[in-house]
């Protein structure tokens, strides 16, 4: 067996017994609640008995007196429904109840001993006793009295010692926990101390004989021996460093014969060496000629490429100036055609408002002789009321008049009833001679009463027409002052159409001329928009010459770097340095995969170099001018590869758990961010690619895979991805 698997079979079987003690403790902890519940419960049965002992003798004593107590009544009946129900659950039969209410809390108890459970059928036999009686004191028995006091003390004791026992059996399982952690607390001492002793002999001993045999090792005695016997991993350990010994005594006996032949041959070295030092001086000197001329050359490119810059910033504002200016030309010319279409539409408007014009002028001359005809009209039909309102005076004079002539008639009725009464008179004083004047007088009197009746109605007719007369006088007259106005407001009216007249004949003349200037002015609109549409066209060609010499600034500005680049690989290999991803003279690359670039992992230096590649296509691409539509398609697919590129990245961090996986992420979403902005506004025509971009790309990948995807290189390659 060994070393370690004693240490583990120790430690398990430690942990063993602790589990078991821990075990035995939960059980011995779960037993004394239960305990603890049996415990109260049987107390609790001793105060029933008591109480239904006291409230039975209570019942009997109050029916005795005739008093009702059913209350008394009520809680003697739980109390023995609850006493009942609890000594079923101590005998291991049911729920126990917590307090006296039917609808309280309840507890399961555990099963009792044999001599508990003997000690409850006891009491079960007592309490059938009990029980009877008690049901007998219900029914107002007073002779079960004395057996009940009788028969209460021996239950009581009995419950007693139930409570007893229940106490006891808590105590013996307490004291069995106690037994069983002092047991396993001396047999855990025990196998620990075992284990220290089989540490020390088999492990501490040992290994310090091994570091005294290290020690003369140590010190230069290579032919000391470990001494000792050893076992299992500390034998392997003893046999790995006697083996080194050897293998190391070997190892200087090899190193003293290769010193023997160093000394043999460095006398030749020192003359190589004195040789190598002078070819060394020549290639320093000539080396110092290369530098200094690259300098130079490198100082003269920056000033070249320094001008070519400004000229192209020169230039793209020049372009922009020619861009805003071609669009306002462009926007100059659509509302120059839109104000010739609205000055064309004036003067045809103003052609027909002068016509309209005319047409007025007309209508307003019409319009003023109808209005002199009915000034006139209503003049002459003022004097026709005028007369007749003097009509209407006369009629009502000569109704006044009858109306006198009706009263003279009305007295002349009046005088002759009077007389034809007065002959009446007389005839009946003749008698029979003045019969038949009496008869002339009855139709005298007749006569005259048909008179003033007549006479009434024609007066009352007389005197509505004269109303009527008066009324129609005071409408005439309203009617004539209404003429009057009428004639006086036609009469303005006349005048008013008069000055119609002349304003329209004005208006019409003013028409005409504004016809004429309009047809003027739409002329001049034609000759302005024909010049406008030349200003546009030489605005067109110049701004596409513009972007011709912004694409020729943006091919010298790629040679500059280009000479830069090279410049720099020179001045590079003059000082001794390795080449960086700069472009080549061969190649007239932009941006060169180098090793210095490879983060070790494969799949991801594959993908690198596809962006490298992609960007160097751009560049040569812009280098040949191609087509905007050309340089778009080579940005998106671009574009496309970046997402691609860092989505398989963000899943090797996501599955590997890599730490700085969020701040990774987030310089992909920055940089995507960009080249999707950098693209709208390519394909909106707002930018276009200048070598400034280009430096970006190179100088963003290049400190992206040098500066942020070297951090997480060694993290994968540990955890095994390649």
């Amino acid at each position: 067996m060994t070393i370690r698997t004693r240490f583990i079979a120790s430690l398990a079987g430690v942990l063993a017994l602790t589990a078991v003690m821990y075990a035995a403790n939960l059980y011995v902890i779960a037993g004394q609640r239960s305990d603890s519940v049996s415990i109260n419960l049987a107390g609790r049965q001793r105060m029933l008995a008591e109480l239904i002992t006291g409230r039975a003798v209570a019942l009997i004593h109050s029916a005795q007196s005739g008093t009702d107590d059913t209350a008394s009544e009520k809680l003697l009946r739980r109390a023995v429904s609850a006493f009942e129900t609890t000594h079923n659950a101590l005998s291991g039969r049911g729920q126990a109840p917590l307090s006296l209410e039917p609808s309280g809390p309840s507890a399961t108890l555990g099963q009792p001993s044999a001599a508990t459970l003997a000690l409850l059928r006891r009491t079960d036999t007592l309490w059938s006793q009990h029980k009877k009686l008690v049901e007998r004191a219900l029914k107002g028995d007073s002779r079960a009295v004395p057996d009940l006091l009788q028969i209460t003390p021996r239950l009581r004791a009995t419950l007693n010692d139930v409570v007893l026992a229940l106490q006891q059996e808590a105590e013996q399982r307490t004291s069995t926990l106690t037994a069983v952690q002092t047991a396993g607390s001396a047999a855990i001492v025990l196998l620990v101390l075992v284990t220290l002793y089989a540490c020390m002999r088999s492990l501490l001993a040992p290994l310090d004989r091994l570091r005294a045999y290290a020690r003369d090792i140590a010190g230069g005695n290579l032919d000391a021996q470990a001494q000792g016997q050893y076992v299992c991993e500390l034998a392997d350990l003893k046999h790995d460093m006697t083996t080194m010994v050897e293998s190391l005594k070997a190892t200087m006996l090899e190193a003293r014969k290769n010193h023997q032949e160093a000394d043999a041959s460095a006398q030749q070295a020192q003359k190589t060496l004195k040789e190598a030092h002078a070819h060394q001086a020549q290639a320093q000197e000539l080396l110092a000629a290369v530098n200094n001329a690259s300098t130079n050359a490198r100082g003269f490119s920056e000033k070249v490429y320094a001008a070519v810059e400004e000229l192209s910033a020169r230039i793209e504002q020049v372009n922009a100036n020619v861009d805003i200016q071609r669009d306002r030309m462009m926007e100059t010319a659509t509302a120059m055609e839109e104000m010739n279409g609205t000055v064309y539409e004036v003067a045809r408007n103003a052609a027909d408002a002068a016509g309209s014009a005319a047409r007025s002028k007309e209508n307003a001359q019409t319009g003023a002789k109808g209005v002199h005809s009915a000034v006139e009209s209503i003049t002459i039909i003022e004097k026709r009321f005028l007369h007749l309102k003097e009509t209407m005076g006369q009629l009502g004079e000569q109704a006044r008049s009858i109306g006198t002539i009706i009263t003279t008639i009305n007295d002349i009725a009046d005088q002759t009833n009077l007389l034809a009464l007065n002959a009446a008179i007389e005839a009946a004083r003749a008698g029979d001679a003045g019969r038949g004047f009496a008869v002339v007088a009855d139709e005298v009197r007749k006569l005259a009463e048909k008179t003033m009746t007549a006479t009434k109605e024609v007066s009352e007719s007389v005197l509505l027409i004269q109303e009527r007369t008066r009324e129609n006088m005071t409408a005439v007259e309203q009617t004539a002052a209404d003429l009057e106005n009428s004639t006086r407001t036609a009469s303005e009216s006349g005048r008013f159409m008069e000055e119609i007249v002349h304003l329209v004949e004005d208006t019409a003349g003013q028409v005409e001329s504004i016809a004429a200037a309009s047809e003027e002015q739409s002329a001049a609109s034609e000759q302005i928009n024909r010049a406008v549409s030349d200003v546009t066209r030489v605005a067109t060609e110049t701004a596409d010459g513009m972007n011709a010499a912004a694409h020729a600034l943006m091919e010298v500005s790629g040679l500059v770097e280009e000479l830069d680049s090279i410049l720099r690989d020179l001045a590079a290999r003059g000082n001794g340095s390795a080449v960086t991803g700069a472009a080549t003279a061969d190649t007239g690359q932009l941006f060169r995969w180098t090793d210095d670039l490879s983060v070790k992992i494969s799949s991801i230096d594959e993908q690198h170099k596809g962006l490298v590649n992609l960007i160097n296509e751009l560049h040569e691409a812009m280098r040949r001018r191609k087509s905007a539509s050309h340089l778009i398609a080579i940005v998106g697919r671009l574009k496309d590869y970046t997402v691609y590129h860092f989505d398989t990245e963000e899943k090797l961090f996501h599955k590997h758990g890599y730490p700085a996986t969020a701040e990774h992420i987030q310089e992909h979403r920055k940089f995507v961010e960009n080249v999707l902005a950098f693209e709208k506004d390519l394909q909106q025509g707002k930018v276009t690619v200048t070598m400034d971009v280009m430096r970006f790309l190179k100088n963003w990948l290049t400190g992206h895979i040098k500066g942020t995807d070297k951090k997480y290189s060694g993290y994968l390659v540990r955890k095994g991805v390649r």
